[in-house]
């Protein structure tokens, strides 16, 4: 069970983060607000939401629809929790209580912004890590405080007041290699052969295999060098949608926000940029196709529909990851998603 205050954003997180792609659904997303994140859904209620409090959240993964799941939310105001009055049979207090929490451990990947959970209660404190040349990985903001782009290895991070002292461990992580982004050609990122060692083996009649590389132990202190060809993308852009050379509609792009892009349908209502209200074609597009985030230095798409999708002429597959660039061209069903500057 979940509980949304009015006029307060609540993250909700993804059971296995790590594990495949999860598409969220809303029996009745009426007065809500949501977007979808790396982590998860947040969902934002307005007032007049407390009319029907009870709500139902939906989730499964991306290939197994038939093992859907539901999480109940109830919506309520944030003045009758702290009042003592009580609350609706279903909300468990101890959920309610554990929003405040600070979070006391943290996984997190070097190339994404991962909000803090129950941070937004100590924004006014000071926040640094043990190691100060690191500070510039942690921003505090208006909604929270977040980890940006903090490079592979273990750190802590205090967060500290004239009477109280809390310790954050966090280790970042390097993403596995099929999560790696692919190249503008669409080349898998070249990992460390050893000569000595055979990179093809026999098979029973003798013809050689190919493609099986051994396995390499990689030292914890080697440099990755897999990212000095990407494209760099710092300035602000947007994403143009047209076809047969109308366009339609230009979509900015925010750091550390990510876009959703699909097509809405009565089950399926969380996407960004619905693609349906742009073509006829509507077979061809996925309920969830695609999603493009932007973080510091890099553009970043991964095809998480089960339709077809090109980048620069050239078809991904499903679950690859590409870096974008300036002036970089999407091809979905008869559309034309752009890349443009800002």
């Amino acid at each position: 069970m979940e509980t949304i205050f009015c006029n307060v954003t609540k993250e909700i997180k993804v059971p296995n983060p790590d594990d495949r792609n999860i598409i969220w659904e809303i029996d009745n997303d009426e007065n809500l607000d949501y977007k979808i994140t790396l982590l998860g859904i947040e969902i934002t209620a307005n007032s007049d939401a407390i009319s029907t409090p009870d709500r139902i959240l939906k989730y499964y993964y991306e290939g197994l629809e038939e093992e859907e799941h539901e999480i109940n939310i109830v919506i309520s105001k944030q003045e009758t929790i702290e009042s003592g009055l009580q609350l609706p049979t279903a909300v468990n207090q101890s959920n309610v209580e554990s929003s405040n929490i600070l979070q006391k451990k943290m996984k997190v990947f070097e190339d994404e912004e991962i909000f803090i959970s129950g941070s937004k209660n100590y924004l006014n404190f000071n926040w640094s890590f043990s190691n100060r040349k690191n500070d510039a990985y942690v921003k505090v903001k208006n909604e929270g405080v977040f980890i940006c782009n903090l490079p592979v290895g273990f750190y802590t991070l205090q967060c500290q007041s004239d009477t109280e002292t809390h310790e954050i461990e966090i280790r970042s992580l390097r993403r596995k290699k099929n999560e790696q982004p692919i190249t503008k050609n669409f080349e898998p990122i070249k990992t460390p052969v050893q000569k000595s060692q055979s990179s093809k083996k026999e098979n029973m009649t003798g013809k050689k295999l190919v493609n099986e590389i051994p396995k390499v132990k990689v030292k914890p202190d080697e440099e990755d060098n897999s990212q000095k060809d990407w494209p760099k993308t710092t300035e602000a852009v947007a994403l143009e949608i047209s076809s047969n050379g109308r366009v339609y509609n230009t979509f900015p792009v925010k750091k550390t926000e990510s876009l959703l892009i699909g097509k809405k349908s009565r089950s399926q209502k969380i996407v960004d940029i619905d693609l349906s209200e742009y073509t006829q074609n509507t077979q061809s597009i996925s309920r969830n196709h695609l999603k493009i985030w932007q973080n510091d230095d890099y553009l970043m798409m991964k095809n998480i529909g089960s339709h077809r999708v090109k980048y620069q002429g050239q078809e991904m597959l499903s679950q690859q990851i590409a870096v974008l660039k300036k002036g970089g061209v999407i091809e979905i069903a008869d559309l034309i998603i752009t890349i443009v500057e800002v």
